[in-house]
């Protein structure tokens, strides 16, 4: 199982805001979003994370650059999958259901709680509200064509609205992250753990890696 281990986020770092959170996950290893299972032609956006906690939640930082950028979606909830989306799947424990957490590079939020993509229940709005976000979108370049953006998110542990007092310290969880933009010009479909699936699919959760909360 593919797994990486996740640092603790000093007190005085989370206090600073967003931005100092943001440099802090520069700092930290970046996780490739790699695997590229239905790829067959046209441009591959480069992709990567840095994962981030403490004791009031979850932080997360996504880096991008990709030949189109998206982004339609203002309202939570809303399919921002279909823009250029970035999205963070995680299970607690032994729990057979997970969350999925989906960002367009504005920020705009879709998340849900379920066993499978058809079993899903959609987390509050005022719930998924509180989840922060600082979104960062370069100008073209105009040698690459390419468009580079960040998102840099913090979860605080009330959004997990199913799971009460947690406590992640030495523990593991179960999680893939994602890249995807299905109404692109060029749609396309990123992992970190390696999907096997006869077309594109991200909800399979018996195919999770693991992240471990040192």
């Amino acid at each position: 199982m593919k797994q990486f281990k996740s640092p603790t986020l000093p007190a005085h770092i989370a206090d600073n805001g967003m931005k100092s959170i943001a440099f802090f996950l520069d700092g930290e290893e970046q996780q490739d979003l790699d695997s590229a299972p239905w790829h067959q032609a046209g441009h591959l956006p480069q992709a990567s994370f840095s994962l981030a906690h403490n004791q009031q939640g979850i932080y997360l930082k996504y880096k991008v650059s990709e030949q189109h950028v998206l982004t339609r979606y203002k309202n939570i909830n809303d399919p921002v999958y279909k823009d250029s989306c970035v999205e963070f799947f995680i299970a607690f424990g032994d729990d057979k259901n997970y969350y999925n957490f989906e960002f367009n590079s504005l920020g705009t939020a879709l998340c849900g709680y379920g066993g499978s993509k058809t079993d899903r229940f959609d987390l509050p709005v005022d719930i998924a509200a509180t989840i922060n976000t600082l979104s960062t979108t370069i100008p073209q370049d105009a040698e690459t064509g390419l468009y580079n953006w960040e998102l840099t998110l913090f979860f605080p542990f009330s959004v997990f609205v199913h799971h009460n007092k947690l406590d992640l310290k030495e523990q593991a969880c179960r999680v893939n992250f994602y890249k995807c933009g299905d109404d692109l010009p060029e749609p396309h479909f990123l992992s970190w753990v390696p999907i096997e699936h006869p077309y594109p699919e991200f909800h399979l959760p018996e195919q999770f890696g693991s992240v471990v909360f040192v």
